[in-house]
């Protein structure tokens, strides 16, 4: 699903975004040198969204919102697009927490649906930090381990855009559901358009009314050649 289907857009307002749906989160290793002077994270949040903190953005927390908390968010994170600061709870917050940390076999924690998240910069601790990835223990709940950065790629799929699951094989560039499809799901691809870049209905719009209004055969055969070369992306906003 793209952006305008899991986040949207609080209105007025740059980078502060609200979630349409729980999604799948996770803490974010190595933010924790990441600290804004004279003030919180929580506070910064608070201005940023206007919003006054109440209770954990972790659907399965009931507890009240102290910590503005670096979250990753499935789908919605990366380097260049950085990562999200949700209000949740001290508890939640902490780096040890294994309910909160990425897992294994893809069983993540969710930010419930209405949560309101503000995007910020993915720093070069966070992208140098161990990964802490949680897996289930038979003999008592779940346990956590360490990985080096050498040892963890993160791995998007490079139709959908969704993170592979942990564990994949580096060789592969696809999501199950995406390589199975053999391309992204309908509404995810997009072109670019004088270097915008638009979902494929808005391209395949402005191609058939620009098309309309060509009299030569060269002018609509040079449209049908740009049509046939174009390389769709992901969509990612």
């Amino acid at each position: 699903m793209g952006m305008a289907t899991d986040l949207k857009r609080v209105k007025g307002k740059c980078n502060v975004y609200r979630l349409q749906q729980d999604l799948h989160a996770w803490n974010v290793d190595g933010s924790s040198t990441d600290q804004l002077p004279q003030t919180s994270w929580i506070k910064y949040w608070e201005r940023m969204s206007g919003l006054g903190r109440r209770r954990c953005a972790f659907s399965d927390c009931d507890r009240g919102a102290e910590h503005g908390g670096h979250v990753w968010i499935k789908g919605h994170a990366s380097q260049k697009r950085g990562v999200w600061i949700a209000p949740i709870c001290k508890q939640c917050n902490y780096c040890e927490n294994p309910n909160r940390q990425r897992d294994a076999h893809g069983q993540h924690s969710f930010l419930r649906k209405g949560t309101v998240v503000v995007r910020t910069e993915y720093t070069p601790d966070m992208a140098s930090a161990e990964r802490r990835v949680s897996f289930y223990d038979d003999g008592g709940g779940y346990d956590s381990d360490d990985y080096d950065d050498d040892d963890w790629e993160e791995q998007i799929c490079e139709d959908c855009g969704f993170d592979l699951p942990f564990g994949t094989p580096k060789h592969h560039t696809k999501c199950p559901d995406c390589f199975r499809r053999g391309g992204p799901p309908p509404g995810l691809c997009s072109f670019f358009v004088n270097g915008r870049q638009v979902t494929e209905a808005e391209y395949r719009t402005l191609q058939a009314s620009r098309k309309a209004g060509w009299t030569s055969h060269e002018d609509a055969a040079a449209m049908n050649a740009m049509v046939a070369t174009a390389d769709p992306i992901p969509f990612r906003a």
